[in-house]
């Protein structure tokens, strides 16, 4: 089980280590966000607004590519998924994986996740000291869910309690900000999948981008208690760990780096070729 489709999953790390941490992180966190703090993304047009080296407004396109990048998701249609939502809220359950715009983006929003759905458990109390969340993985399912909110029905009957408490309290993963690019691509849904638009790609690639810079190394026991121990995640994860090594020794670009992981993928999950590598699983 992909470790993002549980209810009780990730868990935050107890594990201790040394480097950039201290104490190790919890690399994912669960949050309960509205539909207003999650921007919209999904080809990476906000990082222009924060490199320095441009002279684009950042504040217009941090207000124009949330909306242009919705409405190009609603074009690729979205009715089907927004049934499988209003017949099934959980299904949105550890399927939208974030990252904080700006501040330290950990998650720690003070809302006492324990999935007890209680209205009791001051979600909303610091809405305004949290950051606007860029969605890394499951754009759809929030644009389909926006969607919901704009129609307040769907298949001609009105949305279920359940999908509307959503509007406000959405189900994310957040991810942390100093997390190893490597880790987060291991947790992409469509990592190597390719589509017709490469505009859906644009998260992907700017992870990529950053795995020719020094990661931090997280420590075995911190990756399996964020990935629950998946084994298809953690061979994800040592396959980008791998691709992330050759990139830090030579020039790659982005996309021959995309094109290159399937086969690290493949050699990573082979212990004839890992024992031929010499390969070290720390």
């Amino acid at each position: 089980m992909d470790p993002r489709k549980s209810r009780n999953q990730p868990f935050p790390s107890s594990d201790t280590e040394g480097g950039a941490f201290g104490r190790a992180p919890a690399l994912l966190t669960v949050a309960h966000v509205s539909l207003h703090e999650l921007l919209l993304d999904p080809g990476d047009e906000l990082s222009v607004a924060t490199d320095p080296a441009t002279t684009v407004d950042a504040s217009f396109v941090r207000a124009f590519v949330p909306v242009r990048s919705y409405q190009r998701l609603v074009a690729t249609g979205l009715d089907g998924l927004m049934s499988v939502i209003a017949r099934n809220p959980a299904t949105l359950a550890g399927r939208i994986l974030v990252r904080a715009l700006h501040g330290n983006g950990n998650g720690n929003d003070n809302d006492n996740d324990n999935d007890n759905d209680n209205d009791n458990d001051n979600d909303n109390d610091n809405d305004e000291d949290r950051p606007p969340y860029v969605v890394i993985d499951g754009s759809r399912h929030v644009a389909a869910l926006r969607r919901l909110a704009e129609t307040g029905s769907t298949d001609g009957a009105d949305l279920p309690a359940g999908v509307v408490a959503l509007f406000d309290k959405c189900p994310v993963v957040v991810v942390h900000r100093e997390a190893n690019p490597a880790f987060v691509l291991a947790l992409l849904g469509d990592a190597v999948d390719p589509r017709t638009d490469d505009w859906l790609h644009g998260q992907r690639d700017r992870l990529l981008n950053l795995l020719a810079e020094d990661g931090v190394h997280h420590s075995q026991s911190t990756v399996a208690a964020a990935t629950a121990g998946n084994s298809q995640t953690l061979r994800r994860y040592h396959a980008f760990l791998a691709l992330q090594q050759m990139m830090q020794h030579q020039s790659v670009p982005v996309r021959m780096a995309a094109s290159l992981y399937p086969l690290f993928h493949e050699a990573v999950g082979r212990p004839v070729i890992r024992s031929w590598l010499d390969w070290d699983d720390a």
